[in-house]
């Protein structure tokens, strides 16, 4: 089988570039031929004006993209396209391109791109679907990307045109991580026959040993890693945790929130709380080994959570917050403890009740390795993804018969 696998790459590595790596690797090691199309934000700092000026059309749609696709496949004839992430640099455009050259199209759900202009329901500190059924113009009145009207601007009539010109049935299968990503899809007109549920995997083995030689470290200490951005909920975290300088919380990751943190902690003197950067392997595992319990405080709605299962991997209880797929994930009390997002009194007695039982923390780390081991390994999400390639091979002809039909119901959002 010949994949080809398209990526846009961030300016900071987050969770999506990483399940795309890892997803290219699992399926090269068994066998697979993977070819790579990708993009990097890195290119948009090397722009000129009259570039910068024409980016906006070119995110609707790219004849780069169009050009350097149509001549990859004439190399490689793929017999699948496996979508990652497409925006801003590759941009919708590819639907047409795989659309006319027969190619059928499987992509990931890793965020809520296709309904939401920045993909992550969540604006101005609150949770958000008013743009459910096509009013993207809300991004615009918000301000939902970079607090920028132009700029959702772009994102909002990318979208718009996305969802008129019918691209989106030309994907013949979404992968939705979680099912709480699958009942969203649902909500917002896709239908349930090209939703197929394909959580993201861990590779267990490369993690074993980081809680040795002793099970939980004498210190209560925790750790957050991811980006440092606002619907992370780094300031309930970084609340829940100021008043209590006997316990130290490391904070590993990089984004936009990163110097005003810095400020915040070094003006008030939280010595206990710890800015370390972006940090992966050695470095990031030895964290991992001190921690007593790894906190997710995210305020939007995640559609997996990677860091959940690097957690469970290296045996380490997860404190999450009760947002999109974390309580999926979660099991509060026995693979961890769930509490309600934005309160940081909340996450401080959870956190409280994990530093003064340092056993309960080691049987949810156990537990959270055996759920990794079980339900998240590579050979699962291998004969998974297999099963959905082969799948939509075999009936490439997937588009809807009829137009989406987009949930304005006052509940739209799944429970949270």
């Amino acid at each position: 089988m010949r994949v080809l696998l398209i990526h846009n790459y961030y300016q900071q590595f987050g969770g999506e570039d990483m399940s795309a790596e890892r997803d290219r690797r699992l399926l090269e090691e068994r066998g697979v031929e993977v070819q790579v199309y990708s993009r990097h934000n890195d290119e948009i700092l090397e722009y000129g004006l009259l570039r910068k000026a024409l980016f906006p059309l070119k995110t609707m749609w790219s004849p780069e993209t169009v050009t350097e696709l149509t001549s990859l496949l004439a190399r490689f004839p793929a017999d699948v396209a496996y979508l990652h992430n497409l925006y801003p640099l590759i941009s919708p455009s590819v639907y047409g391109v795989l659309s006319r050259l027969g190619v059928p199209v499987v992509q990931v759900l890793h965020d809520f791109r296709p309904f939401c202009a920045n993909g992550w329901l969540y604006t101005n500190g609150e949770i958000c679907d008013r743009c459910t059924g096509g009013c993207h113009w809300n991004a615009v009145v918000h301000k939902c990307m970079h607090q920028s009207r132009a700029i959702s601007a772009v994102y909002a009539a990318t979208l718009w045109r996305l969802r008129h010109s019918g691209a989106l049935r030309q994907v013949s299968a979404f992968v939705c991580p979680s099912e709480f990503t699958r009942r969203y899809a649902i909500k917002n007109g896709i239908e349930e026959a090209r939703l197929f549920l394909r959580p993201h995997f861990i590779r267990v083995a490369e993690y074993r040993g980081v809680d040795l030689p002793q099970l939980q470290p004498p210190e209560a200490r925790f750790l957050y890693l991811g980006r440092l951005s606002p619907e992370k909920g780094l300031w309930t975290l970084i609340h829940a945790f100021e008043p209590l300088g006997g316990i130290r919380l490391d904070i590993a990751g990089t984004g936009p929130l990163e110097a005003e943190i810095g400020r915040y902690l070094e003006s008030r003197g939280l010595t206990h709380i710890r800015l370390l950067g972006f940090q992966s392997g050695a470095v990031k595992n030895e964290l991992l080994r001190r921690a007593r319990a790894v906190i997710v405080p995210s305020e939007s709605l995640e559609t997996f959570g990677i860091t959940v299962l690097e957690s469970y991997a290296a045996a380490r209880a997860v404190i999450a917050s009760n947002s999109g797929a974390l309580p999926y994930l979660v099991e509060d009390g026995n693979t961890g403890l769930i509490f309600e997002r934005q309160d940081a009194l909340s996450l401080r007695a959870k956190m409280l009740e994990l530093a003064r039982d340092p056993a309960k923390a080691a049987r949810m780390g156990i537990a959270g390795q055996r759920r990794a081991s079980l339900d998240y390994g590579p050979e699962a999400a291998f004969q998974s993804l297999m099963s959905i390639f082969k799948a939509v091979i075999a009936e490439p002809a997937a588009a809807c018969p009829r137009p989406l039909q987009f949930s304005r119901e006052e509940n739209a959002l799944p429970h949270v």
